[in-house]
């Protein structure tokens, strides 16, 4: 749809960017080449050193560095090889991947309901889907929100459970590097995370002998050929100039718009990490060049100017209009990883904002929802050959519907905020925001039968 925005109108700003620079693509392009050159690299000495930055005083279990958080956690199940058939407790937000993974393992993955104020695991529900199946709980860290995990590591440890504490979308330094008493933290460093390396993931294990068994077995694996690290390189690069570059955005998005074609989607698109054939891919190591960015963007952190990655994302936040649902009070610290907010119709307020020169928009993430498992049954409970009288399939879910997460992610939109945007296009975007919000509140209004007297 062409929507015959202005070009004066645009915010050159996108809700999804690279948390880079184009020195930092440089600098990958040029280790790969050096590497296709040379063939020679020192990766063990690169690995020690990440793991040196992930290894604490406050925590202290060991690191591993993988491909991505994906792969850690495959190796993990790997390594534990639970029983077929053992349930996975999920906090019903994250990636369709993970989910997908526990059950190549054979497990039944059974979502717990999120809780609108910490988008962590309801409690009262958590403790209810606990069964003798059981033998883990995944809990996610949304949209850069820590919540408090100490209740959830308590009911595990009084079933015994595994924890496993997805922090992918939620670094911000070594600081804050998990519970100590996680049995597994992960951490990614995709195209959108922050301090992006363009992949790689980090796993902290906090049982030694489990941490030795995955290391063993990782190095068993191949080591992801650096063509694809390349390849991954030059298509980021292109996706920096388009999301990165507001003297691009801006007439790409007035040009993209003339033309009718749907930029946001095919960026996103572009940075999904595997495609396809997920497990095969999962199953390598790093290549050399990507643990050598890895490192780069570590060495650059600094915790004493992270402040700015959330300044612009409150002060959108504590000007949002009536109309605009906030979530996440009660997380304990926001780092505003993309800018989401609920509203009552998140197509039409996308499109409206869309309208108005500002970028926002539904799918710039991969979270969904982790859905219940269906199981067939029959019409009675001695008859489980899953047929009805008339012989069709009856399918019932194992599990309560995460009513709160689905609500959630079908009022989701995500607007172009980031530490980036300069203080004038903020205000630009509050202003538009409360227009939009407020222009589609009155329509409401009028449209409202009017029930009095």
């Amino acid at each position: 749809m062409v929507l015959g925005v202005k070009l004066s109108d645009i915010v050159p700003y996108t809700s999804v960017f690279l948390d880079c620079s184009f020195l930092d693509i440089l600098f990958g392009l040029n280790k790969c080449t050096d590497f296709l050159r040379h063939q020679d690299d020192g990766r063990g000495n690169v690995i020690q050193d990440i793991q040196h930055l992930f290894v604490t005083e406050e925590s202290p279990a060991p690191a591993l560095v993988c491909l991505s958080a994906r792969s850690a956690f495959d190796l993990y199940l790997r390594v534990c090889a639970f029983p077929p058939g053992s349930e996975v407790i999920f906090s019903a937000i994250n990636i369709p991947d993970m989910a997908f993974i526990a059950r190549q393992h054979e497990l039944r993955v059974i979502p717990c309901d999120v809780d609108m104020e910490t988008l962590g695991p309801r409690l009262d529900l958590l403790e209810e889907l606990i069964t003798a199946s059981t033998v883990a709980v995944v809990v996610a860290h949304v949209f850069g929100r820590w919540f408090d995990i100490s209740p959830v590591i308590s009911l595990a440890q009084r079933y015994r459970l595994r924890v496993i504490e997805d922090c992918a979308e939620a670094f911000c330094g070594w600081e804050c590097l998990g519970d100590v008493r996680s049995d597994l933290v992960l951490f990614s460093f995709g195209p959108i995370k922050f301090f992006t390396a363009f992949g790689g993931g980090v796993a902290k294990v906090r049982d030694r002998g489990m941490f030795n068994r995955m290391e063993e077995l990782h190095e068993a694996y191949d080591i992801q050929s650096v063509d694809v690290y390349l390849k991954k390189l030059l298509k980021c690069a292109g996706v920096f100039c388009l999301l990165d570059v507001p003297a691009i955005i801006k007439p790409g998005m007035f040009l993209t718009d003339r033309l009718n074609i749907d930029h946001k989607r095919r960026v996103v698109e572009m940075l999904r990490g595997f495609p396809n054939d997920l497990i095969r891919r999962l199953r390598h190591r790093p290549p050399t060049a990507l643990l050598e960015m890895m490192l780069r963007r570590f060495l650059s952190f600094d915790s004493a100017t992270f402040w700015k990655y959330s300044v612009n994302g409150q002060y959108i936040w504590d000007r949002l209009p009536d109309g605009v649902m906030k979530f996440g009070g009660a997380a304990v610290r926001n780092n505003f990883w993309l800018f989401p907010v609920l509203v009552k119709n998140p197509k039409t307020v996308a499109l409206e904002l869309n309208r108005t020169g500002i970028d926002a928009y539904i799918g710039a993430s991969q979270l969904s929802v982790v859905e219940p498992e269906l199981i067939s049954l029959g019409d009675s409970h001695d008859d489980l050959t899953g047929k009805e009288a008339g012989g069709k399939p009856v399918a019932f879910p194992v599990s309560p519907f995460p009513t709160t997460a689905k609500f959630f992610m079908d009022h989701v939109i995500y607007l172009p905020v980031n530490w980036t945007v300069s203080p004038d296009y903020l205000e630009r975007i509050s202003v538009g925001l409360h227009r939009v919000v407020g222009m589609l509140c009155s329509a409401a209004d009028k449209a409202a039968p009017n029930l009095g007297t």
